[in-house]
């Protein structure tokens, strides 16, 4: 099929918005899977870095959707737009995750890119150990460390040594369920050297409305059932919106097709 112009399409723009939204949910997921997967810490690290910035210009991207939907159709439709665009994205708009990523636009937006927070674990025995990290300077990172007891157990003491900051950790068991939380000067060879015996893997994000963990692959999962119903109500739209403005049907082709 030829690509329609805009003259022939009433949501041109808000097209290309959804393509621009799945381009970067795209790349931020083959970063964020590199910094889960890959064996070469370098690789990890570069990777988790930049993914912040592609999950800055999805959120964005996702938010803008919207808004040009409502930028091309609210002037030619008025108030027939204004009922249809309550009742079909009603579903889209209530979404719990939809909040998340829209708040997270906003904070990033006016703050900075305060969202994700990294949160690393690996376990020894009785034990887990969350490293919880912002990735906004990666010369001079810095994080919270704390380690949580899995089971009540008898007592005993676990070391870890803290190399790369020149301390020691001492828990004692019988502590408290958080046997040890503390913000120290990090290191990024700290996840696979610095605790003895423990491989430290990317497990959790820290994200806006969920101020506590939220495991990666969940995430990942929210944001595509998300993209899909935004897919469809920008597809529903255009066959709605052309079809009563006496144009062509133009549903989004390129794009619409993508893999997770």
């Amino acid at each position: 099929m030829p690509r329609i112009s805009y003259k022939e399409n009433y949501l041109e723009f808000t097209q290309d918005k959804l393509r621009e939204a799945i381009y970067f949910y795209q790349t931020f997921k083959k970063q964020i899977l590199v910094g889960c997967e890959s064996s070469s810490l370098e690789k990890r690290i570069n990777s988790l870095f930049n993914a912040r910035y592609n999950l800055t210009a999805f959120v964005n991207s996702f938010r803008s959707v919207t808004f040009c939907m409502q930028k091309e159709l609210r002037t030619k439709f008025g108030d027939t737009f204004e009922k249809w665009y309550k009742e079909y994205g009603y579903e889209l708009f209530n979404h719990e995750f939809s909040k998340v990523i829209i708040e997270m636009r906003n904070i990033n937006q006016k703050h900075g890119n305060t969202f994700p927070i990294y949160c690393f674990s690996g376990e020894n025995g009785n034990y887990e150990l969350i490293a919880k990290i912002k990735m906004t300077n990666p010369d001079d990172p810095f994080a919270s460390i704390e380690v949580r007891r899995k089971e009540t157990i008898n007592a005993e003491t676990l070391r870890f040594d803290v190399q790369d900051n020149g301390k020691d950790i001492s828990i004692d068991s019988n502590y408290q369920d958080i046997l040890f939380a503390e913000a120290i000067p990090y290191s990024f060879s700290l996840i696979d050297k610095s605790f003895k015996n423990l491989e430290m893997k990317l497990a959790h994000l820290i994200v806006p409305l969920k101020q506590n963990e939220i495991k990666v692959d969940l995430f990942l999962k929210n944001c595509e059932n998300l993209m899909l119903l935004l897919k469809t109500f920008v597809n529903a739209a255009t066959l709605h919106f052309n079809k009563i403005g006496n144009l062509p049907n133009s549903i989004e082709k390129n794009g619409s097709n993508f893999q997770f």
